[in-house]
């Protein structure tokens, strides 16, 4: 598995632990927050994030098709305010 992989992981890994009792969290590794690696940890974060929408849903997307969902979201949201 790659770094990059590794980290998109570890993020789908902490939004699901969210909705879990403390006893039932999986263990995470921490990540190092480190300026020179910012875009690619953004970018890790919506890969972990599409993971973890997809194990929900059982969606099968690729990037641009949970891009344009996130939009619509933030579109929809944007009208309520």
């Amino acid at each position: 598995m790659t770094r990059f992989e590794n980290k998109s992981l570890t993020f789908a890994v902490a939004l699901s632990n969210v909705y879990k009792k403390p006893e039932e969290r999986d263990e995470l590794r921490g990540l190092k927050l480190e300026e020179q690696d910012l875009t690619e940890d953004f970018t890790a974060m919506l890969w972990g994030l599409m993971t973890f929408y997809c194990s929900i849903t059982e969606e099968k997307l690729d990037i641009l098709g949970f891009i344009s969902i996130l939009t619509r979201l933030a579109f929809q949201h944007s009208m309520e305010e």
